[in-house]
């Protein structure tokens, strides 16, 4: 069983002497919240005959800590138009709330009893959350959110707030720039070299095209290694990259020489199978910067 609170909330109930029926529902509504554990402040057990009523609304609104407002046409009307006993309650209830606004929140209760949301509230309540108690099938459940919000119990608790998680740092995202001009100027130029010396080293190895083919990539890397720089942060390990090209193409070049004065001809085509191993690299790694940037420049041709 579950142990009654030594200072449960109160809860003054508002609502309109429409009818027989209307009263009744209203005292059920009453038992079942004091059977819940809310100490319920209602007229008609706390007002006898000879009973000073305008007091006890008065003194109930101040001593509540929710105030539940049973809502029907009738009942706005009356709210609306300040007039009856409802009218008197719902200015009590108004300045109560305007003394104390920084407590207000969530102390009225609207209860939707019969009718539409528009036409049962009063206006001052539109803008509040409310409980629907029209249908009787769903009685049970509009009377666990009630007693959900009084008792602080609530259906939807908030997580415990979790630790900022570990990020990895990434390059800010470029829309152009140096280093993607720089990358751009570095891939042109050479894909016609490079395709023509792949095909030296696959059909027919002519020594005076391997050595002008050389000679070309020796010149333009020589021209892109300061671009290349620029472009590291996009592609890093470029300017190195570049380098070996330069080195390799300047040792084609050498070499032959060499067998035009009589070295093995092996000697050239080595160097020459190692500038082909650079130009592959240069295209692998501009590939994958293209890529990671999802841009639509085209990598060298293989």
């Amino acid at each position: 069983m579950t142990a009654m609170r030594s200072n449960p909330p109160k809860i003054f109930i508002s609502y309109a002497w429409e009818s027989d029926d209307h009263t009744k529902w209203v005292v059920r509504l009453a038992e079942d919240l004091q059977g819940a554990g809310a100490y319920v402040l209602l007229d008609r057990w706390d007002v006898g005959l000879g009973g000073d009523l305008p007091r006890f609304m008065e003194t109930a609104v101040r001593r509540a800590d929710h105030i539940l407002l049973v809502c029907t046409p009738a009942y706005a009307k009356k709210a609306n138009e300040r007039s009856g006993g409802v009218g008197y309650e719902n200015v009590v209830i108004t300045g109560e709330i305007f003394q104390r606004f920084t407590a207000a929140e969530g102390r009225v209760i609207p209860v939707l009893r019969s009718g539409s949301w528009d036409e049962s509230r009063p206006t001052w309540t539109k803008a509040m959350m409310a409980a629907d108690l029209r249908d009787e099938g769903k009685y049970a459940e509009g009377l666990e959110a009630i007693l959900r919000h009084v008792h602080a119990e609530p259906a939807f608790v908030r997580p415990p707030l979790g630790a900022k998680p570990s990020f990895a740092a990434r390059a800010a995202p470029s829309d152009g720039g140096p280093s993607l001009a720089a990358l751009k100027f570095v891939n042109q130029g050479w894909a016609d070299s490079e395709v023509e010396l792949g095909n030296q080293l696959r059909v027919t190895f002519s020594l005076p095209a391997v050595k002008r083919i050389g000679a070309d990539l020796e010149h333009i890397s020589e021209k892109k290694m300061a671009m290349a720089v620029i472009a590291e942060p996009l592609c890093p390990g470029l300017s190195n990259v570049v380098a070996t090209i330069h080195t390799a193409a300047r040792q084609v070049v050498a070499t032959c020489a060499q067998v035009e004065v009589g070295a093995d001809i092996a000697v050239a085509r080595g160097a020459a199978e190692r500038l082909k191993e650079a130009l592959d690299a240069f295209r692998q790694m501009h590939a994958n910067a293209v890529l990671g940037r999802g841009n639509k420049e085209t990598p060298l041709p293989p």
